[in-house]
């Protein structure tokens, strides 16, 4: 650590430090959220990095003058893109971030790859930085990246041979990204922009990094912290969503029918999601109640009934929510596991799962499980029940999450008489089981489809906003909502949420006011006058809350529900599951 020592001996900032990189290395992408409090959790021996959260103050959520979409090892060496109103005549962006920020250690990581590039010419200038970098004390830390677009792993095997010959640090992000969902490369971009999980994980792994050099190499910090946590605390501790006897009340709303059932997720501790409750919303009433604590997760409901998954065993139950249920009806456990499945009435379900080593969909109820449809996979969900048919889809073909490949199938109940209904994306069915509606895949361009089994041939219609977020049918399946977001496919960040509804009949698109959430999803209310939008927000403390607003149908008129209905935490919540039922 002789490098780092010596800068500090020439006037180098020990509490700063600094990045060198293209649009992965943006504050939203790489470390900016521990210059954020709320937005982490640090617990249980992760709380030792809270001293490097303290020591690093004020440099994390920073770009600097040497991080920029579309930098490469070229760029950062070239005065022609340095900041004008800051650098210095002549100065590149590495040396004018050094100058200003005076960083102690600095964290390189180019990854751009385009045709014609080749290793040595990476290598070269990847050398050239580093060699200034130590030139000016300032200790130099290489990253490994996720993906592998030259096609022989060439880039971080120069990165790897630089550190080893310079003697440096090097942080090999690639092995950390192994272990995410498509090794942490978004499945629906270009093969190099690496996903949300990726965020996390690259920011914690990051820090981690920072924290393992700060503790070898600065005698101000011992191995004798003054952090005492114990253990890591159980998944109810870390989730500070409210407890389960949670209520509030709001102004009622007479005209609005039925119950909102909402399922709410927490991430913590980079990555890992949690479910945080289930919660019931009465607009008419004007209530809203927390029905289930931490660990469940809302499957579906029917008539004063939820379908629920315990988080760890997958076991199903059926709870009554209803005050007048016989104490023996409160909860029937099905015994069954399943991560899809949904109501056929109160007492009995069709489950996708396996039984036996035999996957399927199953009849369920308390007493027995019946095979309806034996699978070649487990990869299986059930999406709709109506008229005695059960509609589920296979992604046993699927490379993604967001898959066009998907089998639409239609199972009698009775008979168990399948048949193929259609292929595409994210297939959902309406109330009838007659209409229809997927999206396809070209280009990076989600085309959205509908149609009439056996009245009308596919259609299909083009919205504004390269990202679809969610879509669904009203209850007479004669309009579709939409939610599409426009995303830089530069910079990977989310520029403008846009919110739609399609009349089928007449092909007209009307264009609401748009939720500006995060994770946004929707779904219509009973009678299909009102679309209820649901996401997440940030509010002026600092907190994660779940937003949620109503939009009439005729008229557009938006009512936002966040400012009556209190649901926050420290760290990020989402929707997982929303449902407005009778």
């Amino acid at each position: 650590m002789q490098i780092y020592q010596s800068g500090l001996a020439s006037g180098r900032d020990p509490h700063s430090f600094s990045k060198v990189g293209d649009c992965q290395s943006i504050r939203e992408v790489l470390l900016g959220i521990y210059d954020l409090p709320g937005r982490y959790i640090l617990a249980g021996e992760d709380a030792l990095l809270l001293e490097t959260v303290d020591h690093f103050a004020g440099s994390f959520n920073r770009d600097g003058y040497a991080v920029k979409g579309g930098f490469n090892a070229a760029a950062v060496l070239s005065p022609f893109r340095a900041d004008p109103e800051v650098c210095e005549p002549g100065e590149n962006p590495l040396a004018c971030e050094i100058r200003v920020h005076n960083p102690s250690m600095i964290i390189i990581s180019l990854e751009v790859w385009w045709d014609g590039r080749t290793p040595e010419r990476y290598e070269q200038y990847m050398r050239n930085i580093v060699e200034y970098a130590i030139s000016q004390g300032v200790l130099p830390i290489l990253s490994t990246k996720a993906d592998n677009v030259e096609g022989d792993h060439s880039i971080n095997l120069a990165t790897a041979r630089l550190a080893y010959e310079y003697d440096i640090p090097l942080w090999n992000f690639w092995l950390a990204a192994q272990a995410l969902p498509y090794q942490g490369i978004d499945p629906e971009r270009d093969g190099f922009h690496i996903t949300v999980d990726a965020w996390n994980e690259r920011s914690y792994t990051a820090l981690k990094t920072l924290d393992s050099l700060l503790r070898s190499a600065n005698a101000e910090i011992s191995d004798n912290t003054v952090y005492e946590p114990d253990n890591a605390p159980d998944i109810d501790e870390e989730i500070n969503a409210p407890e389960k006897d949670f209520s509030q009340s709001f102004n009622p709303m007479p005209n609005l029918e039925g119950t909102i059932f909402l399922q709410l997720e927490q991430t913590l501790q980079g990555n890992h999601r949690y479910a945080a409750g289930i919660y019931a919303i009465s607009p008419a009433q004007g209530s809203v109640v927390k029905l289930m604590g931490n660990g469940h997760r809302l499957l579906d409901s029917m008539d004063g009934f939820i379908l629920v998954q315990n988080e760890d065993t997958k076991d199903l139950s059926i709870l009554c929510i209803d005050s007048v249920c016989p104490e023996r009806q409160q909860q029937i456990d099905l015994g069954m596991t399943s991560d899809s499945a949904l109501f056929i009435d109160t007492k009995q379900i069709v489950a996708a799962g396996i039984v036996d080593e035999k996957p399927g969909i199953y009849l369920v109820n308390a007493n027995m499980k019946s095979l309806l449809v034996a699978t070649d996979s487990s990869d299986v969900q059930v999406v709709s029940i109506s008229n005695g048919f059960v509609y589920w889809t296979d992604y046993t073909d699927c490379v993604s999450e967001l898959c066009t490949d998907a089998t639409l199938f239609r199972t009698n109940i009775l008979s168990a008489d399948t048949t193929v209904i259609i292929t595409g994306g994210d297939p959902k069915v309406d109330i009838s089981g007659t209409n229809y509606l997927y999206y396809l895949s070209q280009d990076d361009i989600e085309t959205i489809y509908y149609l009439t089994l056996g009245v009308t041939a596919p259609e299909f219609v083009s919205l504004y906003g390269n990202v679809l977020l969610d879509y669904a049918w009203n209850p007479e399946g004669t309009s579709i909502v939409v939610l599409k977001m426009v995303r830089s496919d530069y910079y990977g960040k989310a520029n403008e949420i846009l919110h739609y509804r399609i009349d089928v009949r007449t092909g007209l698109v009307d264009e609401y006011q748009p939720a500006d959430y995060l994770s946004p999803s929707l779904t219509w209310s009973p009678d299909g006058a009102h679309i209820i939008t649901g996401g997440t927000f940030i509010n002026s403390l600092g907190e994660y809350g779940i937003g949620i607003r109503l939009t009439e149908v005729e008229t557009g008129l938006v009512v936002p529900l966040e400012d009556s209905i209190t649901i926050t935490a420290e760290s990020i919540m989402t929707i997982a599951t929303l449902i407005w039922k009778e």
